[in-house]
């Protein structure tokens, strides 16, 4: 009962969605396209934001809530001279999320809290694979997320602003014997940017992380 709700109610979703898949394969390259539209109407719809003292979050139940969103994506896979591939991929999601439980509510058709309008990520990996059966990779990814607000009124003191990073990851892998050892470095948060995904609870800037494993 201190962290949570003791009288949560499950929430019920109607939900509608109409959507198109393209795939293109061929021995140079792979494409693959999704979209989809979809709109759901949600009854006792769950939200979840910190509240009170630090690390106490607050659940709670909205009455009604519609969404209409949209996904889309975009990859492909580019076999690339002497054993290397090159995987881009675009991601993009709009999600208009709003409260339609009483007219009379001063949030009334208000964003959800927490709730970007626009997000999305852009990803490429260059990989190569030896002929003894070693990986290499180099991985870079862009993040976007889009201003939300932090209550369900959405007032410029409940107001959190988009954030965004840029991250990298190398790793390798190699063969010894009948094992496999896997390294991977990751630099999170590569421009040093000031975020908060949470209102008032502040991210790492760039930050470093290094891993080892053995499979046997």
């Amino acid at each position: 009962t201190e962290v949570g709700n003791a009288t949560l109610r499950p929430e019920l979703a109607r939900q509608h969605d109409v959507g198109i898949s393209y795939s293109l394969n061929s021995k140079l390259y792979t494409l693959n396209f999704t979209m989809d539209y979809y709109y759901n109407r949600v009854s006792d719809k769950i939200i979840a934001f910190p509240k009170g003292q630090q690390f106490r979050w607050a659940m709670m139940n909205l009455g009604e809530v519609t969404i209409h969103g949209l996904d889309a994506a975009i990859g492909t896979t580019l076999h690339l001279p002497v054993r290397f591939t090159l995987t881009p991929r675009l991601q993009y999601t709009y999600q208009r999320a709003i409260d339609v439980t009483n007219p009379h509510d001063s949030y009334y058709r208000h964003q959800i809290p927490y709730i970007p309008l626009h997000s999305g990520s852009a990803v490429i990996g260059l990989n190569y694979d030896s002929r003894r059966g070693d990986h290499y990779g180099l991985n870079y990814s862009f993040t976007y997320v889009g201003e939300r607000y932090s209550q369900p009124e959405n007032i410029p003191a409940n107001y959190v602003p988009a954030w965004y990073t840029h991250d990298l990851t190398f790793f390798g892998e190699w063969g010894i014997r009948q094992h496999r050892l896997h390294a991977q470095l990751e630099i999170n948060n590569l421009l040093g940017q000031d975020y908060e995904v949470i209102a008032n609870y502040p991210m790492p800037k760039q930050n470093v992380r290094f891993s080892v494993s053995v499979t046997y």
